[in-house]
């Protein structure tokens, strides 16, 4: 007689993901405790998603204060990868809430201001977004990413001379945002139409980082602008052999292609 083979149960980690499927808050919870997922990333990432859009914010703070993970990891993969991604739409407002309870958690933590203040400019409340960054602004105006943030709302705000100030005070910053920053001091030049300026600028970023595509097309736009249309050309097809989609970009070079006699 054929002994019965019992089916093998589920792994802790293979009942965690369906409990996480199935937003079952409760068991992923208590599944993501042990000793099996408890230092898995992206189990305690999910878990960290699910409590988000669950809307459990109390308990995803308690989670987060718990985590051996730092903080910027947990922000910054919520806010990026994780809770617009599960979200049925792109909701900035959600996103907004999430991140104005986790303030009242951790006021101080950079990254949840500038998430919290992003959130509050995408979802046009960009008066609260600059109260925001000018709040913080004395203890985070070394921060390139902080900068970049507040400046870049400042710029839908309209306040294009107060951007281009607030990034050439930044130029200075040590982190990878200074190529971001310049980009965005190349456009508010831009958006004044100091077109010149602006090609200053983003030569620098171009230097900085030569292979960053929307850097690269935002160079040939610009060039394009001073009539130097063969160096243009040349810095447009690049970018957009680097991956550049922007459709601006596309129908700029088909323009100029025209313009230059060239064929497609």
């Amino acid at each position: 007689m054929k002994r019965k083979i019992r089916p093998h149960p589920l792994s802790e980690r293979a009942q965690t993901i369906k409990s996480l499927r199935e937003r079952n808050v409760d068991l992923a919870l208590e599944l993501a405790k042990s000793p099996a997922t408890e230092l898995d990333p992206l189990i305690q990432l999910e878990v960290a998603i699910l409590l988000a859009i669950s809307g459990e914010h109390q308990a995803l703070a308690t989670f987060i204060e718990g985590s051996d993970a730092p903080r910027s990891h947990w922000f910054a993969d919520l806010f990026n990868a994780g809770v617009r991604r599960f979200l049925d739409v792109y909701d900035d407002v959600h996103t907004a809430q999430l991140f104005g309870f986790l303030h009242t958690h951790f006021d101080e933590d950079e990254d949840v201001i500038i998430n919290l203040a992003s959130a509050l400019k995408e979802s046009g409340e960009v008066t609260k977004a600059l109260a925001l960054y000018e709040k913080y602004l004395s203890k985070y105006k070394k921060s390139g990413d902080f900068v970049y943030g507040y400046g870049n709302a400042l710029r839908r705000a309209g306040r294009h001379d107060e951007a281009i100030e607030i990034y050439e005070q930044a130029q200075d910053c040590k982190d990878a945002a200074k190529v971001s920053i310049l980009n965005n001091l190349a456009l508010s030049l831009s958006d004044l139409k100091d077109y010149e300026e602006a090609v200053r600028a983003i030569e620098i970023a171009v230097r900085l980082d030569p292979l960053d595509e929307i850097v690269r097309g935002n160079y040939g736009v610009f060039l394009a602008k001073l009539k130097k249309y063969e160096l243009a050309l040349i810095e447009l097809e690049t970018a957009i052999e680097m991956g550049n989609r922007v459709g601006e970009v596309k129908r700029l070079v088909r323009r100029l292609r025209s313009r230059l006699g060239e064929s497609a």
